[in-house]
């Protein structure tokens, strides 16, 4: 495994060590926990990965890609690392993972947008190497952060490759957390805003802890899970769930693009919406003071739960007045 030395890595490790598997790490950086055998690899590196990779032994039942870095980070070294070196990694050591073992990778729910951008993160996986991946970058810009990038083409990589290694009896799934309370969570907020990541852990009461992650981790590692190929599966306490629902909106700086008439023709502008204190989606909430997103949500909390109704019997039968038939 990888990313041992901290975070979640750390925790993962542990986790393995005391149910009595044998861990090897890779990392950067010695880990505090004991594992089997401990060998240098910088995954930004493709020398120090194929060195790391020759000087194991043997076969293995998981490999699990947890080493990761921050959007603080340069472009370049955050796909090197999060993306490019993962896979060169991964595709070195496959053939010697056994049959029915597996491959977890740890992405984020940061790579939410995946799907909007499928087809170049198809393109940007259709390189070869690592060379040619950066390669690929430079020549085409994306918006946004790095590390969103990363993410977003991690599990794409994870979802499309899924059924290759699956030829050969090896599964590949991931993992996606929110915010996690690590040694590199302050990169997060200084990358995605503080008052982003404050008002997610208000509205969950907390930031999860890297023990909350490392189940899952070791789950989809494990024989408990032979049936789950190529999926991410998001770990973050529910807030994936209250976005997709519309119950909060997405933490992003982006403004709205609105249409209004100038001079009898429609100009599209970026001027944001106004606050409405009873709608949550609209973008201009996350302007507003931490405090009073904390009270907004404490009030969600209370008032969700009670707000939604079954459907009386009545309003599941046809409308006699409703135009055409089947109308319901």
């Amino acid at each position: 495994m990888t990313g041992a030395a901290s975070g979640i890595g750390a925790e993962v490790a542990h986790r393995f060590v005391d149910a009595g598997d044998e861990v090897v790490s890779l990392d950067l950086k010695d880990t505090p926990v004991g594992v089997a055998r401990h060998v240098h690899c910088d995954l930004s590196d493709v020398a120090s990965i194929d060195a790391a990779v020759a000087a194991l032994d043997g076969e293995f039942d998981a490999l699990c890609n947890v080493a990761g870095v921050p959007g603080t980070a340069p472009a370049e070294l955050v796909l090197r690392v999060n993306l490019l070196g993962l896979r060169h990694l991964t595709e070195s050591v496959v053939e010697r993972i056994r049959p029915g073992g597996a491959i977890v990778n740890v992405a984020s729910i940061a790579g939410y947008g995946w799907a909007d951008r499928l087809a170049a993160l198809r393109e940007l996986l259709a390189t070869d190497t690592v060379d040619e991946g950066l390669t690929w970058f430079a020549e085409h810009p994306q918006t946004g952060n790095a590390y969103n990038f990363s993410k977003e083409a991690l599990i794409v990589y994870t979802m499309l490759m899924a059924p290759v290694f699956g030829e050969n009896g090896v599964r590949m799934n991931a993992v996606c957390p929110g915010p996690v309370e690590t040694p590199i969570l302050g990169d997060f907020e200084e990358s995605m805003g503080k008052e982003n990541l404050d008002a997610l852990a208000a509205f969950l009461g907390r930031h999860a802890a890297p023990a909350d992650i490392a189940g899952p981790v070791l789950f989809l590692a494990g024989p408990e899970s032979t049936w789950i190929n190529g999926h991410a599966l998001v770990a973050d306490g529910g807030i994936s769930g209250a976005v997709l629902t519309g119950m909060i909106p997405h933490p992003r700086s982006d403004p709205v693009p609105t249409t209004q008439p100038r001079g009898g023709n429609p100009v599209t502008t970026t001027e944001k919406r106004p606050y409405d204190p009873l709608d949550i989606s609209t973008q201009a909430f996350w302007a507003q003071p931490p405090d009073a997103r904390e009270e907004r949500f404490a009030e969600l909390r209370r008032e969700r739960p009670l707000s939604w109704h079954p459907p009386a019997e009545t309003d599941l039968l046809p409308d006699p007045d409703a135009p055409g038939s089947g109308r319901w």
